[in-house]
Order: structure tokens, then C-alpha cells, then sequence
């Protein structure tokens, strides 16, 4: 595409692949949530001994026999919105080198599935803030429920990174629909010939006929004299009729 062009659809895929960055740092984070003693994520909680102890021991779920439920639900959503984010990103990178008609569908495309990615983290960021705080982690060795939990950093940057591509995609499908149609639009005016329409030789109209011999009007129907071909009027003997 041309660097005019290319303009308007830029700014979209940049905000999905800084959304796309802070959501890969937030999901594989291990601050979701923490209290004075631990710190939980979606995929492995490190522990330690006091609060005072910096040195935490930290278990991955997937190595557990027992992995709380909602933990499993809010990592599945995530992962399917991340992994339709990476999707979004790489074809929206991609529409950049394409035609005009192609960039123009693709970046639609791209932003559509960016906002179903937004939708999947949502609902999770939405789940895991609801219920993080009655989670259960009882087969985890030397945890206990002593401290109140609370939301962490990992969790705000997923909230922030989310936004992000929230911009992104609504960005992109605007500048798809908006500048894009204009583009091609003017581009396809601006080839078409003009068309110049004659009628064919059958239906054109033949012109008059002329005559070698100037034409003569007719005499007046009261006129005395009758019409000739040399142009002379002679005289008509009329015979008075008489009406009893």
C-alpha cells in the first residue's frame, strides 16, 4: 500500500500489540491476587513462611492434583482471548502490505477478532474479581486462609492491556468502514470511461427531399385564376346560376 494510505489503518494494530504485550505479561504473572504471606496466579502461587520472608516457594497448578475451579475457568477464557489476540495482531500486520481492497478487509477482519479476544478477557477479569477471594487453595502445602487476599498488579495490567485492545479493535473496524471505502470507491470512479451513446445508422432520421422545381402554393379556393404548371392563372368562365 502506499504510505498515504497506509496511515489509516496504523493505528489500530499499534494499540492490539501493546494490548497484546501487557496481556502476555499479565498472564504469566504470578500476581493476580496476594495476601501478607502469598501471592496467586492464573497458573502457580509462590508461598512463604511469614510475612517477613522474601524467599517464597512457589507451585504450579498444573503439576496439582487439585486445581480450583474458578482458577481453571478464568485461565481457560484468558487463554482462548490471548490466543485470539495473537491472531488479530498477526493479520492486522498483515493487511498493512496488502492492496487497497484487501487492507481494507483484513483490518475489518482483524479488529472483529480482536473484539471477540476483548469479550473472552472480560468475562475472566470479571470472574477471577468476584470470586478470588473465596478461592480455596487446600491442597497447596502450607497454605492457610489466615490473611485477607486482595487484587494485585497482575490484574490491573490484564485490565489495562484489555482496554487496550478494546481501542484497537473499534479503531480498526472504524478505519476500515470509514476510510477504506473511500479509498477504493475513488479509486474505481476514477478508471471508468465515459461512454459516449449514438444511435445506430438504421434509426437515424433521413433527411428531406429537394426538388429541382421551385414549389407553387395552390390558389385560394374563391380564386379566379386555376393552377398551371407554366405558373400562369387563366381566366374561368363561371355561369351565373339562378335559384328560383
Amino acid at each position: 500500500m502506499e504510505t498515504k494510505n497506509l496511515i489509516y489503518f496504523l493505528p489500530g494494530p499499534i494499540f492490539m500489540l501493546i494490548g497484546l504485550v501487557i496481556n502476555m505479561v499479565s498472564f504469566s504473572t504470578a500476581h493476580w491476587s496476594k495476601d501478607k504471606v502469598c501471592n496467586v496466579g492464573l497458573w502457580k502461587m509462590c508461598l512463604g513462611l511469614s510475612p517477613l520472608d522474601t524467599d517464597r516457594n512457589c507451585f504450579h497448578f498444573s503439576g496439582r492434583s487439585h486445581l480450583p475451579l474458578m482458577t481453571f475457568a478464568c485461565s481457560s477464557l484468558f487463554t482462548v482471548g490471548l490466543s485470539l489476540l495473537i491472531l488479530a495482531v498477526a493479520w492486522s500486520i498483515l493487511s498493512l502490505f496488502q492492496s487497497k481492497k484487501k487492507a481494507r478487509l483484513w483490518t475489518q477482519k482483524a479488529g472483529t477478532m480482536c473484539l471477540i479476544s476483548v469479550v473472552f478477557n472480560l468475562f475472566a477479569l470479571c470472574l477471577y474479581a468476584g470470586s478470588f477471594d473465596s478461592i480455596s487453595y487446600d491442597m497447596i502445602p502450607k497454605w492457610s486462609a489466615l490473611y485477607d487476599m486482595e487484587l494485585s498488579w497482575s490484574f490491573t495490567i490484564g485490565c489495562v492491556g484489555t482496554c487496550l485492545s478494546l481501542i484497537g479493535s473499534t479503531t480498526s473496524i472504524y478505519m476500515a468502514l470509514k476510510y477504506g471505502t473511500n479509498l477504493h470507491l475513488t479509486t474505481n470512479v476514477s478508471r471508468v470511461p465515459s461512454l459516449h451513446i449514438h444511435p445506430p445508422p438504421s434509426s437515424r432520421l433521413s433527411s428531406p427531399p429537394r426538388f429541382e422545381s421551385p414549389r407553387v402554393s395552390s390558389p385560394l379556393p374563391f380564386s379566379t385564376k386555376k393552377y398551371s404548371s407554366q405558373g400562369t392563372y387563366p381566366k374561368r368562365n363561371i355561369t351565373p346560376v339562378h335559384i328560383s
